[in-house]
This record gives structure tokens, C-alpha cells and sequence, in this order.
């Protein structure tokens, strides 16, 4: 009588540079995790809930994967249902349709060149980007306020509103710090207007154009007709020009700020989410 064929627990080369490969990715991205949340920390319950941690759940599942494909020797995926599997890759086209256009919509901003465009614009948002628990601005925000103070050096008429409240979790407005760092830079202090409620980037231009139109003794109505500038990082303009015409702002015009590069890969994938976020809000009437 035949004996049963015990099942080769011999790893091909294949089957350890999957493994290696996979292991080392969730080790990257569990390592990425921590050092967004070191470069702007906050409290126990905001690092917890931070968007950061997208990474470490993308890392300890590649681990998981890793560790699954060397004592199995096929990955995750090759050992579901077939229905399964096809299901999963007909999600990842679409996934990669998304991803794509998305990708179109953050790399192609209008941009306002003003060293070489005469446009005359003395109203200027300057949007918020995150403060940690200490009031300390993380670079990306930094160059926010570079760019801003660079503009308001230029045009010396301009007056800018600095918009960041006071995020879940965290002890301190943003807006207030913003102005500190303009200030800082040599904005002189009456030039800057502070909205220190605003949670996202809708609430920004929806604060902002209020304390505008008081600032200059007219109508909101009458505020949104002008020409308003947007100070944010490029990834984050072509969103932010969309958000202001779809509140009401007629003529709108960006400036971009350079983007960290530590910070850069983990930005564009929250962009990306936030513009499914803000279709859904469309779909769903809910702006």
C-alpha cells in the first residue's frame, strides 16, 4: 500500500523573495506610519485616529502576507474562493480608473503666477493644514505661510484670512499659530484676519468669506465676486479651487507651496481619498 505524499516544505527562490519582498514593504510602511506621526504629533487619542495609520494596517497585512506565502507558499489572494478572486480584480481596475483620474485632477491645478500676471488680488485664504498638540506647524504648513508671506510682500494691499480650528482630539486652534508664523515672516498683524473654527476645507472658504466681507464693510455676496487667492500645498489646490466654486467664489485664483517629501506619497494618497469623499458628497447633496 502507497504512502501519502507528504506536502514539500521546500521553499523555492520564489517563495523567499515574496516573502522577503512582502515582509520588507509592511516593515516600510509600519516605519512610514510612525515618522508621520512623529513630524507632527498629538495627543494619545489623535495619533490614534490619524490617517497615518493607514500605512501600518497596509504594513502589518503585507507582513501577515509575507509570513502566510512562506509557510503556504502562495500569498493571501491565491488562497480565497476563485469568485473571490475575480471580484478583487475587477475592483482593482476600477481602483486604478479612480487613482488615475484623481491623479489628473492634483497634478493639474490653475496656478497663479503674479510676478508675471497683472491680476490685482487683495483678498488671500490661506488654508489650514494641521498643527500638533504644542501649536508647533508641521513643513507643509510652513510653506503655506512662505508662500503667503512671500505674496503679501509683493502686494502690499493684499489682506489675508489664516483658517484652521480646532481638530478632534487636539488642544489647540490652528488659525491663531498661523497667524504667530506670518507674523513672524514680517506680516504686519493688521493684514491678517484669523478664523480659528474652521474643521475642514469647506468650513474654510465658509469662515473665511464672512470675516472678508466684514473686513472690507461688504456683503458676502459682493465678497465672492472678487478676486480671492488660495494658499495650499500643490496637491492640495485643484481640490481646494473646486470647493471654492462650488461655495459661491467667482473668481479664484491658486497658489502652490511645495510639498515635503517625506510627506508626499501619504498626501497624495489622502487626496485621492478625499476626492472620493467629496464626490460622495455630491452624489449625496451633502455640501
Amino acid at each position: 500500500m502507497q504512502k501519502k505524499s507528504k506536502k514539500s516544505t521546500v521553499r523555492t527562490w520564489q517563495t523567499w523573495f515574496w516573502t522577503c519582498s512582502k515582509i520588507s514593504a509592511g516593515l516600510l510602511g509600519v516605519l512610514y506610519s510612525i515618522l508621520l506621526i512623529l513630524t507632527c504629533p498629538g495627543t494619545f487619542l489623535d495619533n490614534l485616529t490619524n490617517f497615518s495609520n493607514i500605512w501600518a494596517v497596509l504594513g502589518v497585512f503585507f507582513i501577515f502576507d509575507g509570513i502566510f506565502h512562506f509557510k503556504n507558499q502562495k500569498g493571501v489572494f491565491y488562497a480565497i474562493p476563485l469568485f473571490l478572486q475575480k471580484i478583487i480584480k475587477i475592483l482593482q481596475l476600477a481602483g486604478i480608473f479612480v487613482i488615475t483620474v484623481c491623479l489628473f485632477l492634483i497634478l493639474t491645478p490653475k496656478k497663479f503666477d503674479y510676478k508675471n500676471d497683472s491680476t490685482k488680488i487683495n483678498s488671500v485664504i490661506l488654508l489650514g493644514g494641521g498643527v500638533s498638540k504644542d501649536g508647533i506647524l508641521p513643513k507643509n504648513v510652513v510653506n503655506r505661510v512662505k508662500s503667503c508671506a512671500e505674496y503679501l510682500e509683493f502686494n502690499k494691499d493684499a489682506v489675508v484670512c489664516v483658517s484652521g480650528g480646532t481638530l478632534k482630539f487636539l488642544p489647540v486652534a490652528e488659525g491663531p499659530f498661523l497667524k504667530k508664523e506670518l507674523e513672524a515672516m514680517g506680516v504686519e498683524s493688521e493684514r491678517i484676519l484669523v478664523d480659528d473654527q474652521a474643521l475642514d476645507t469647506i468650513q474654510n472658504f465658509k469662515y473665511s468669506k464672512i470675516l472678508l466681507a466684514n473686513h472690507y464693510g461688504c456683503s458676502v455676496d459682493e465678497l465672492l465676486e472678487q478676486n480671492i487667492l488660495i494658499v495650499t500645498n500643490f496637491y492640495h489646490l485643484h481640490r481646494s479651487q473646486i470647493l471654492a466654486g462650488i461655495l459661491g467664489y467667482k473668481n479664484v485664483y491658486g497658489l502652490a507651496s511645495p510639498t515635503s517629501r517625506l510627506n508626499l506619497l501619504h498626501n497624495y494618497l489622502r487626496e485621492i481619498c478625499s476626492y472620493l469623499k467629496l464626490g460622495a458628497r455630491l452624489l449625496f447633496k451633502k455640501i
